[in-house]
C-alpha cells in the first residue's frame, strides 16, 4: 500500500520537476522497491543467518545511500543550487527504509527520518508556497510517504521486522 499512495504522487512529481529532483526520486523508488521485495521474502521465510540477512539488506541499503551520494555530490554548496533543500529533504528521509533493521522501536525510527526530512521540507515550502504549487504538493507527498511507511510499520512490525517462524530456509 505504500507504493500506490504518497510515494507514487511523489514520484510522479519528482518526474514532472525532472532534473536532480527526477533523478534522485528514481533512486528512492528503486530503494523502497528493494523494500518491499525484502518484506515479500520474509513474509515467506524464517529469519536467515546473520550473513545470509546482511547480504539481502545490501540491496535496500546500496539504493538509499546513491540517493544519499547524489544528495551530497549535487549541493556541494547552498548558494549554488537552487535545489538544494529538496536534494538535502529527500537525502535525510530515504533512510525511512532502513526501519527493517530496528528492533523493537521500527515505527520510531520511521518517524525520526521523517522528522529529518521535515527540517528541510519547511525550508521547500517556505521557499515555494504561493509561487509554485508543485513543489510544495511534491514534499507534502515525500514526508506523507514516510508517513504512510510509518504507519504500515506501526500496523504490521511494531516491534520490529516480522519474518514467518513457518517459512522456509532462506539460502543463497
Amino acid at each position: 500500500r505504500v507504493l500506490k499512495g504518497k510515494l507514487k504522487m511523489y514520484l510522479e512529481l519528482s518526474a514532472r520537476i525532472g532534473g536532480e529532483v527526477g533523478e534522485q526520486a528514481e533512486m528512492v523508488r528503486s530503494a523502497f522497491q528493494a523494500q518491499h521485495e525484502f518484506l515479500v521474502m520474509a513474509s515467506r521465510h524464517k529469519i536467515p543467518k546473520r550473513a545470509v540477512l546482511e547480504q539481502l539488506l545490501r540491496a535496500i541499503s546500496d539504493e538509499v545511500s546513491k540517493a544519499q551520494e547524489f544528495c551530497d555530490s549535487h549541493s556541494d554548496s547552498r548558494h549554488d543550487n537552487q535545489l538544494f533543500n529538496q536534494l538535502k529533504a529527500v537525502r535525510e528521509g530515504c533512510g525511512c527504509t532502513g526501519w527493517v533493521t530496528v528492533s523493537p522501536r521500527a515505527p520510531a525510527y520511521v518517524k525520526e527520518m521523517g522528522d529529518q526530512a521535515m527540517f528541510y521540507g519547511n525550508r521547500v515550502l517556505r521557499q515555494f508556497k504561493g509561487k509554485d504549487d508543485t513543489y510544495v504538493e511534491w514534499i507534502k507527498a515525500f514526508t506523507g510517504a514516510i508517513r504512510e511507511l510509518q504507519e504500515y510499520v506501526s500496523e504490521f512490525h511494531s516491534t520490529g521486522l516480522t519474518w514467518n517462524p513457518e517459512g522456509a530456509e532462506l539460502k543463497l
